[in-house]
C-alpha cells in the first residue's frame, strides 16, 4: 500500500542526519525521512509491541545499522549538464529578444 504524507518536524531530519555520521555505511545512502501515522503504527502487533519497547533513539540506530549504500549509480557530470542547459536557454532566449527588437525597429 501507499504510505500517506504527512509532517515531519525539522529536528527529526536533524537527528537523522547527525546519528548517521555514527555509521560510515550511511556515507554512500540516500535516506528517506518519514512520520508514522497512528494508523501505520498500529498495523501490525508485533511491530507495536517491539516500537513500545525501545526508545525513537534506538529504533533509529537499528534502522542505520542495516542501511546499504545505494546500488543506483548517477552521473558525476550533472552540475555540467545543467549550466550548459541554462548557457543554451540563455542564448536562445536573448536570441529570440534581439529578433524581436529588430523587427520592432524596423516597422
Amino acid at each position: 500500500g501507499d504510505l500517506p504524507v504527512t509532517a515531519v518536524k525539522y529536528h527529526d531530519i536533524a537527528t537523522v542526519c547527525c546519528e548517521s555520521l555514527n555509521y560510515p555505511q550511511t556515507a554512500q545512502s540516500t535516506l528517506t525521512v518519514m512520520t508514522k501515522t497512528m494508523a501505520s503504527k498500529s498495523s501490525s502487533s508485533d511491530e507495536k509491541n517491539s516500537d513500545a519497547e525501545s526508545t525513537p533513539e534506538q529504533q533509529l540506530s537499528t534502522l542505520l545499522e542495516n542501511v546499504k549504500p545505494d546500488t543506483r549509480h548517477f552521473p558525476t557530470d550533472m552540475l555540467e549538464q545543467h549550466q550548459r542547459a541554462v548557457r543554451n536557454t540563455i542564448k536562445y532566449i536573448f536570441g529570440i529578444g534581439a529578433l524581436i527588437l529588430l523587427a520592432i525597429l524596423r516597422a
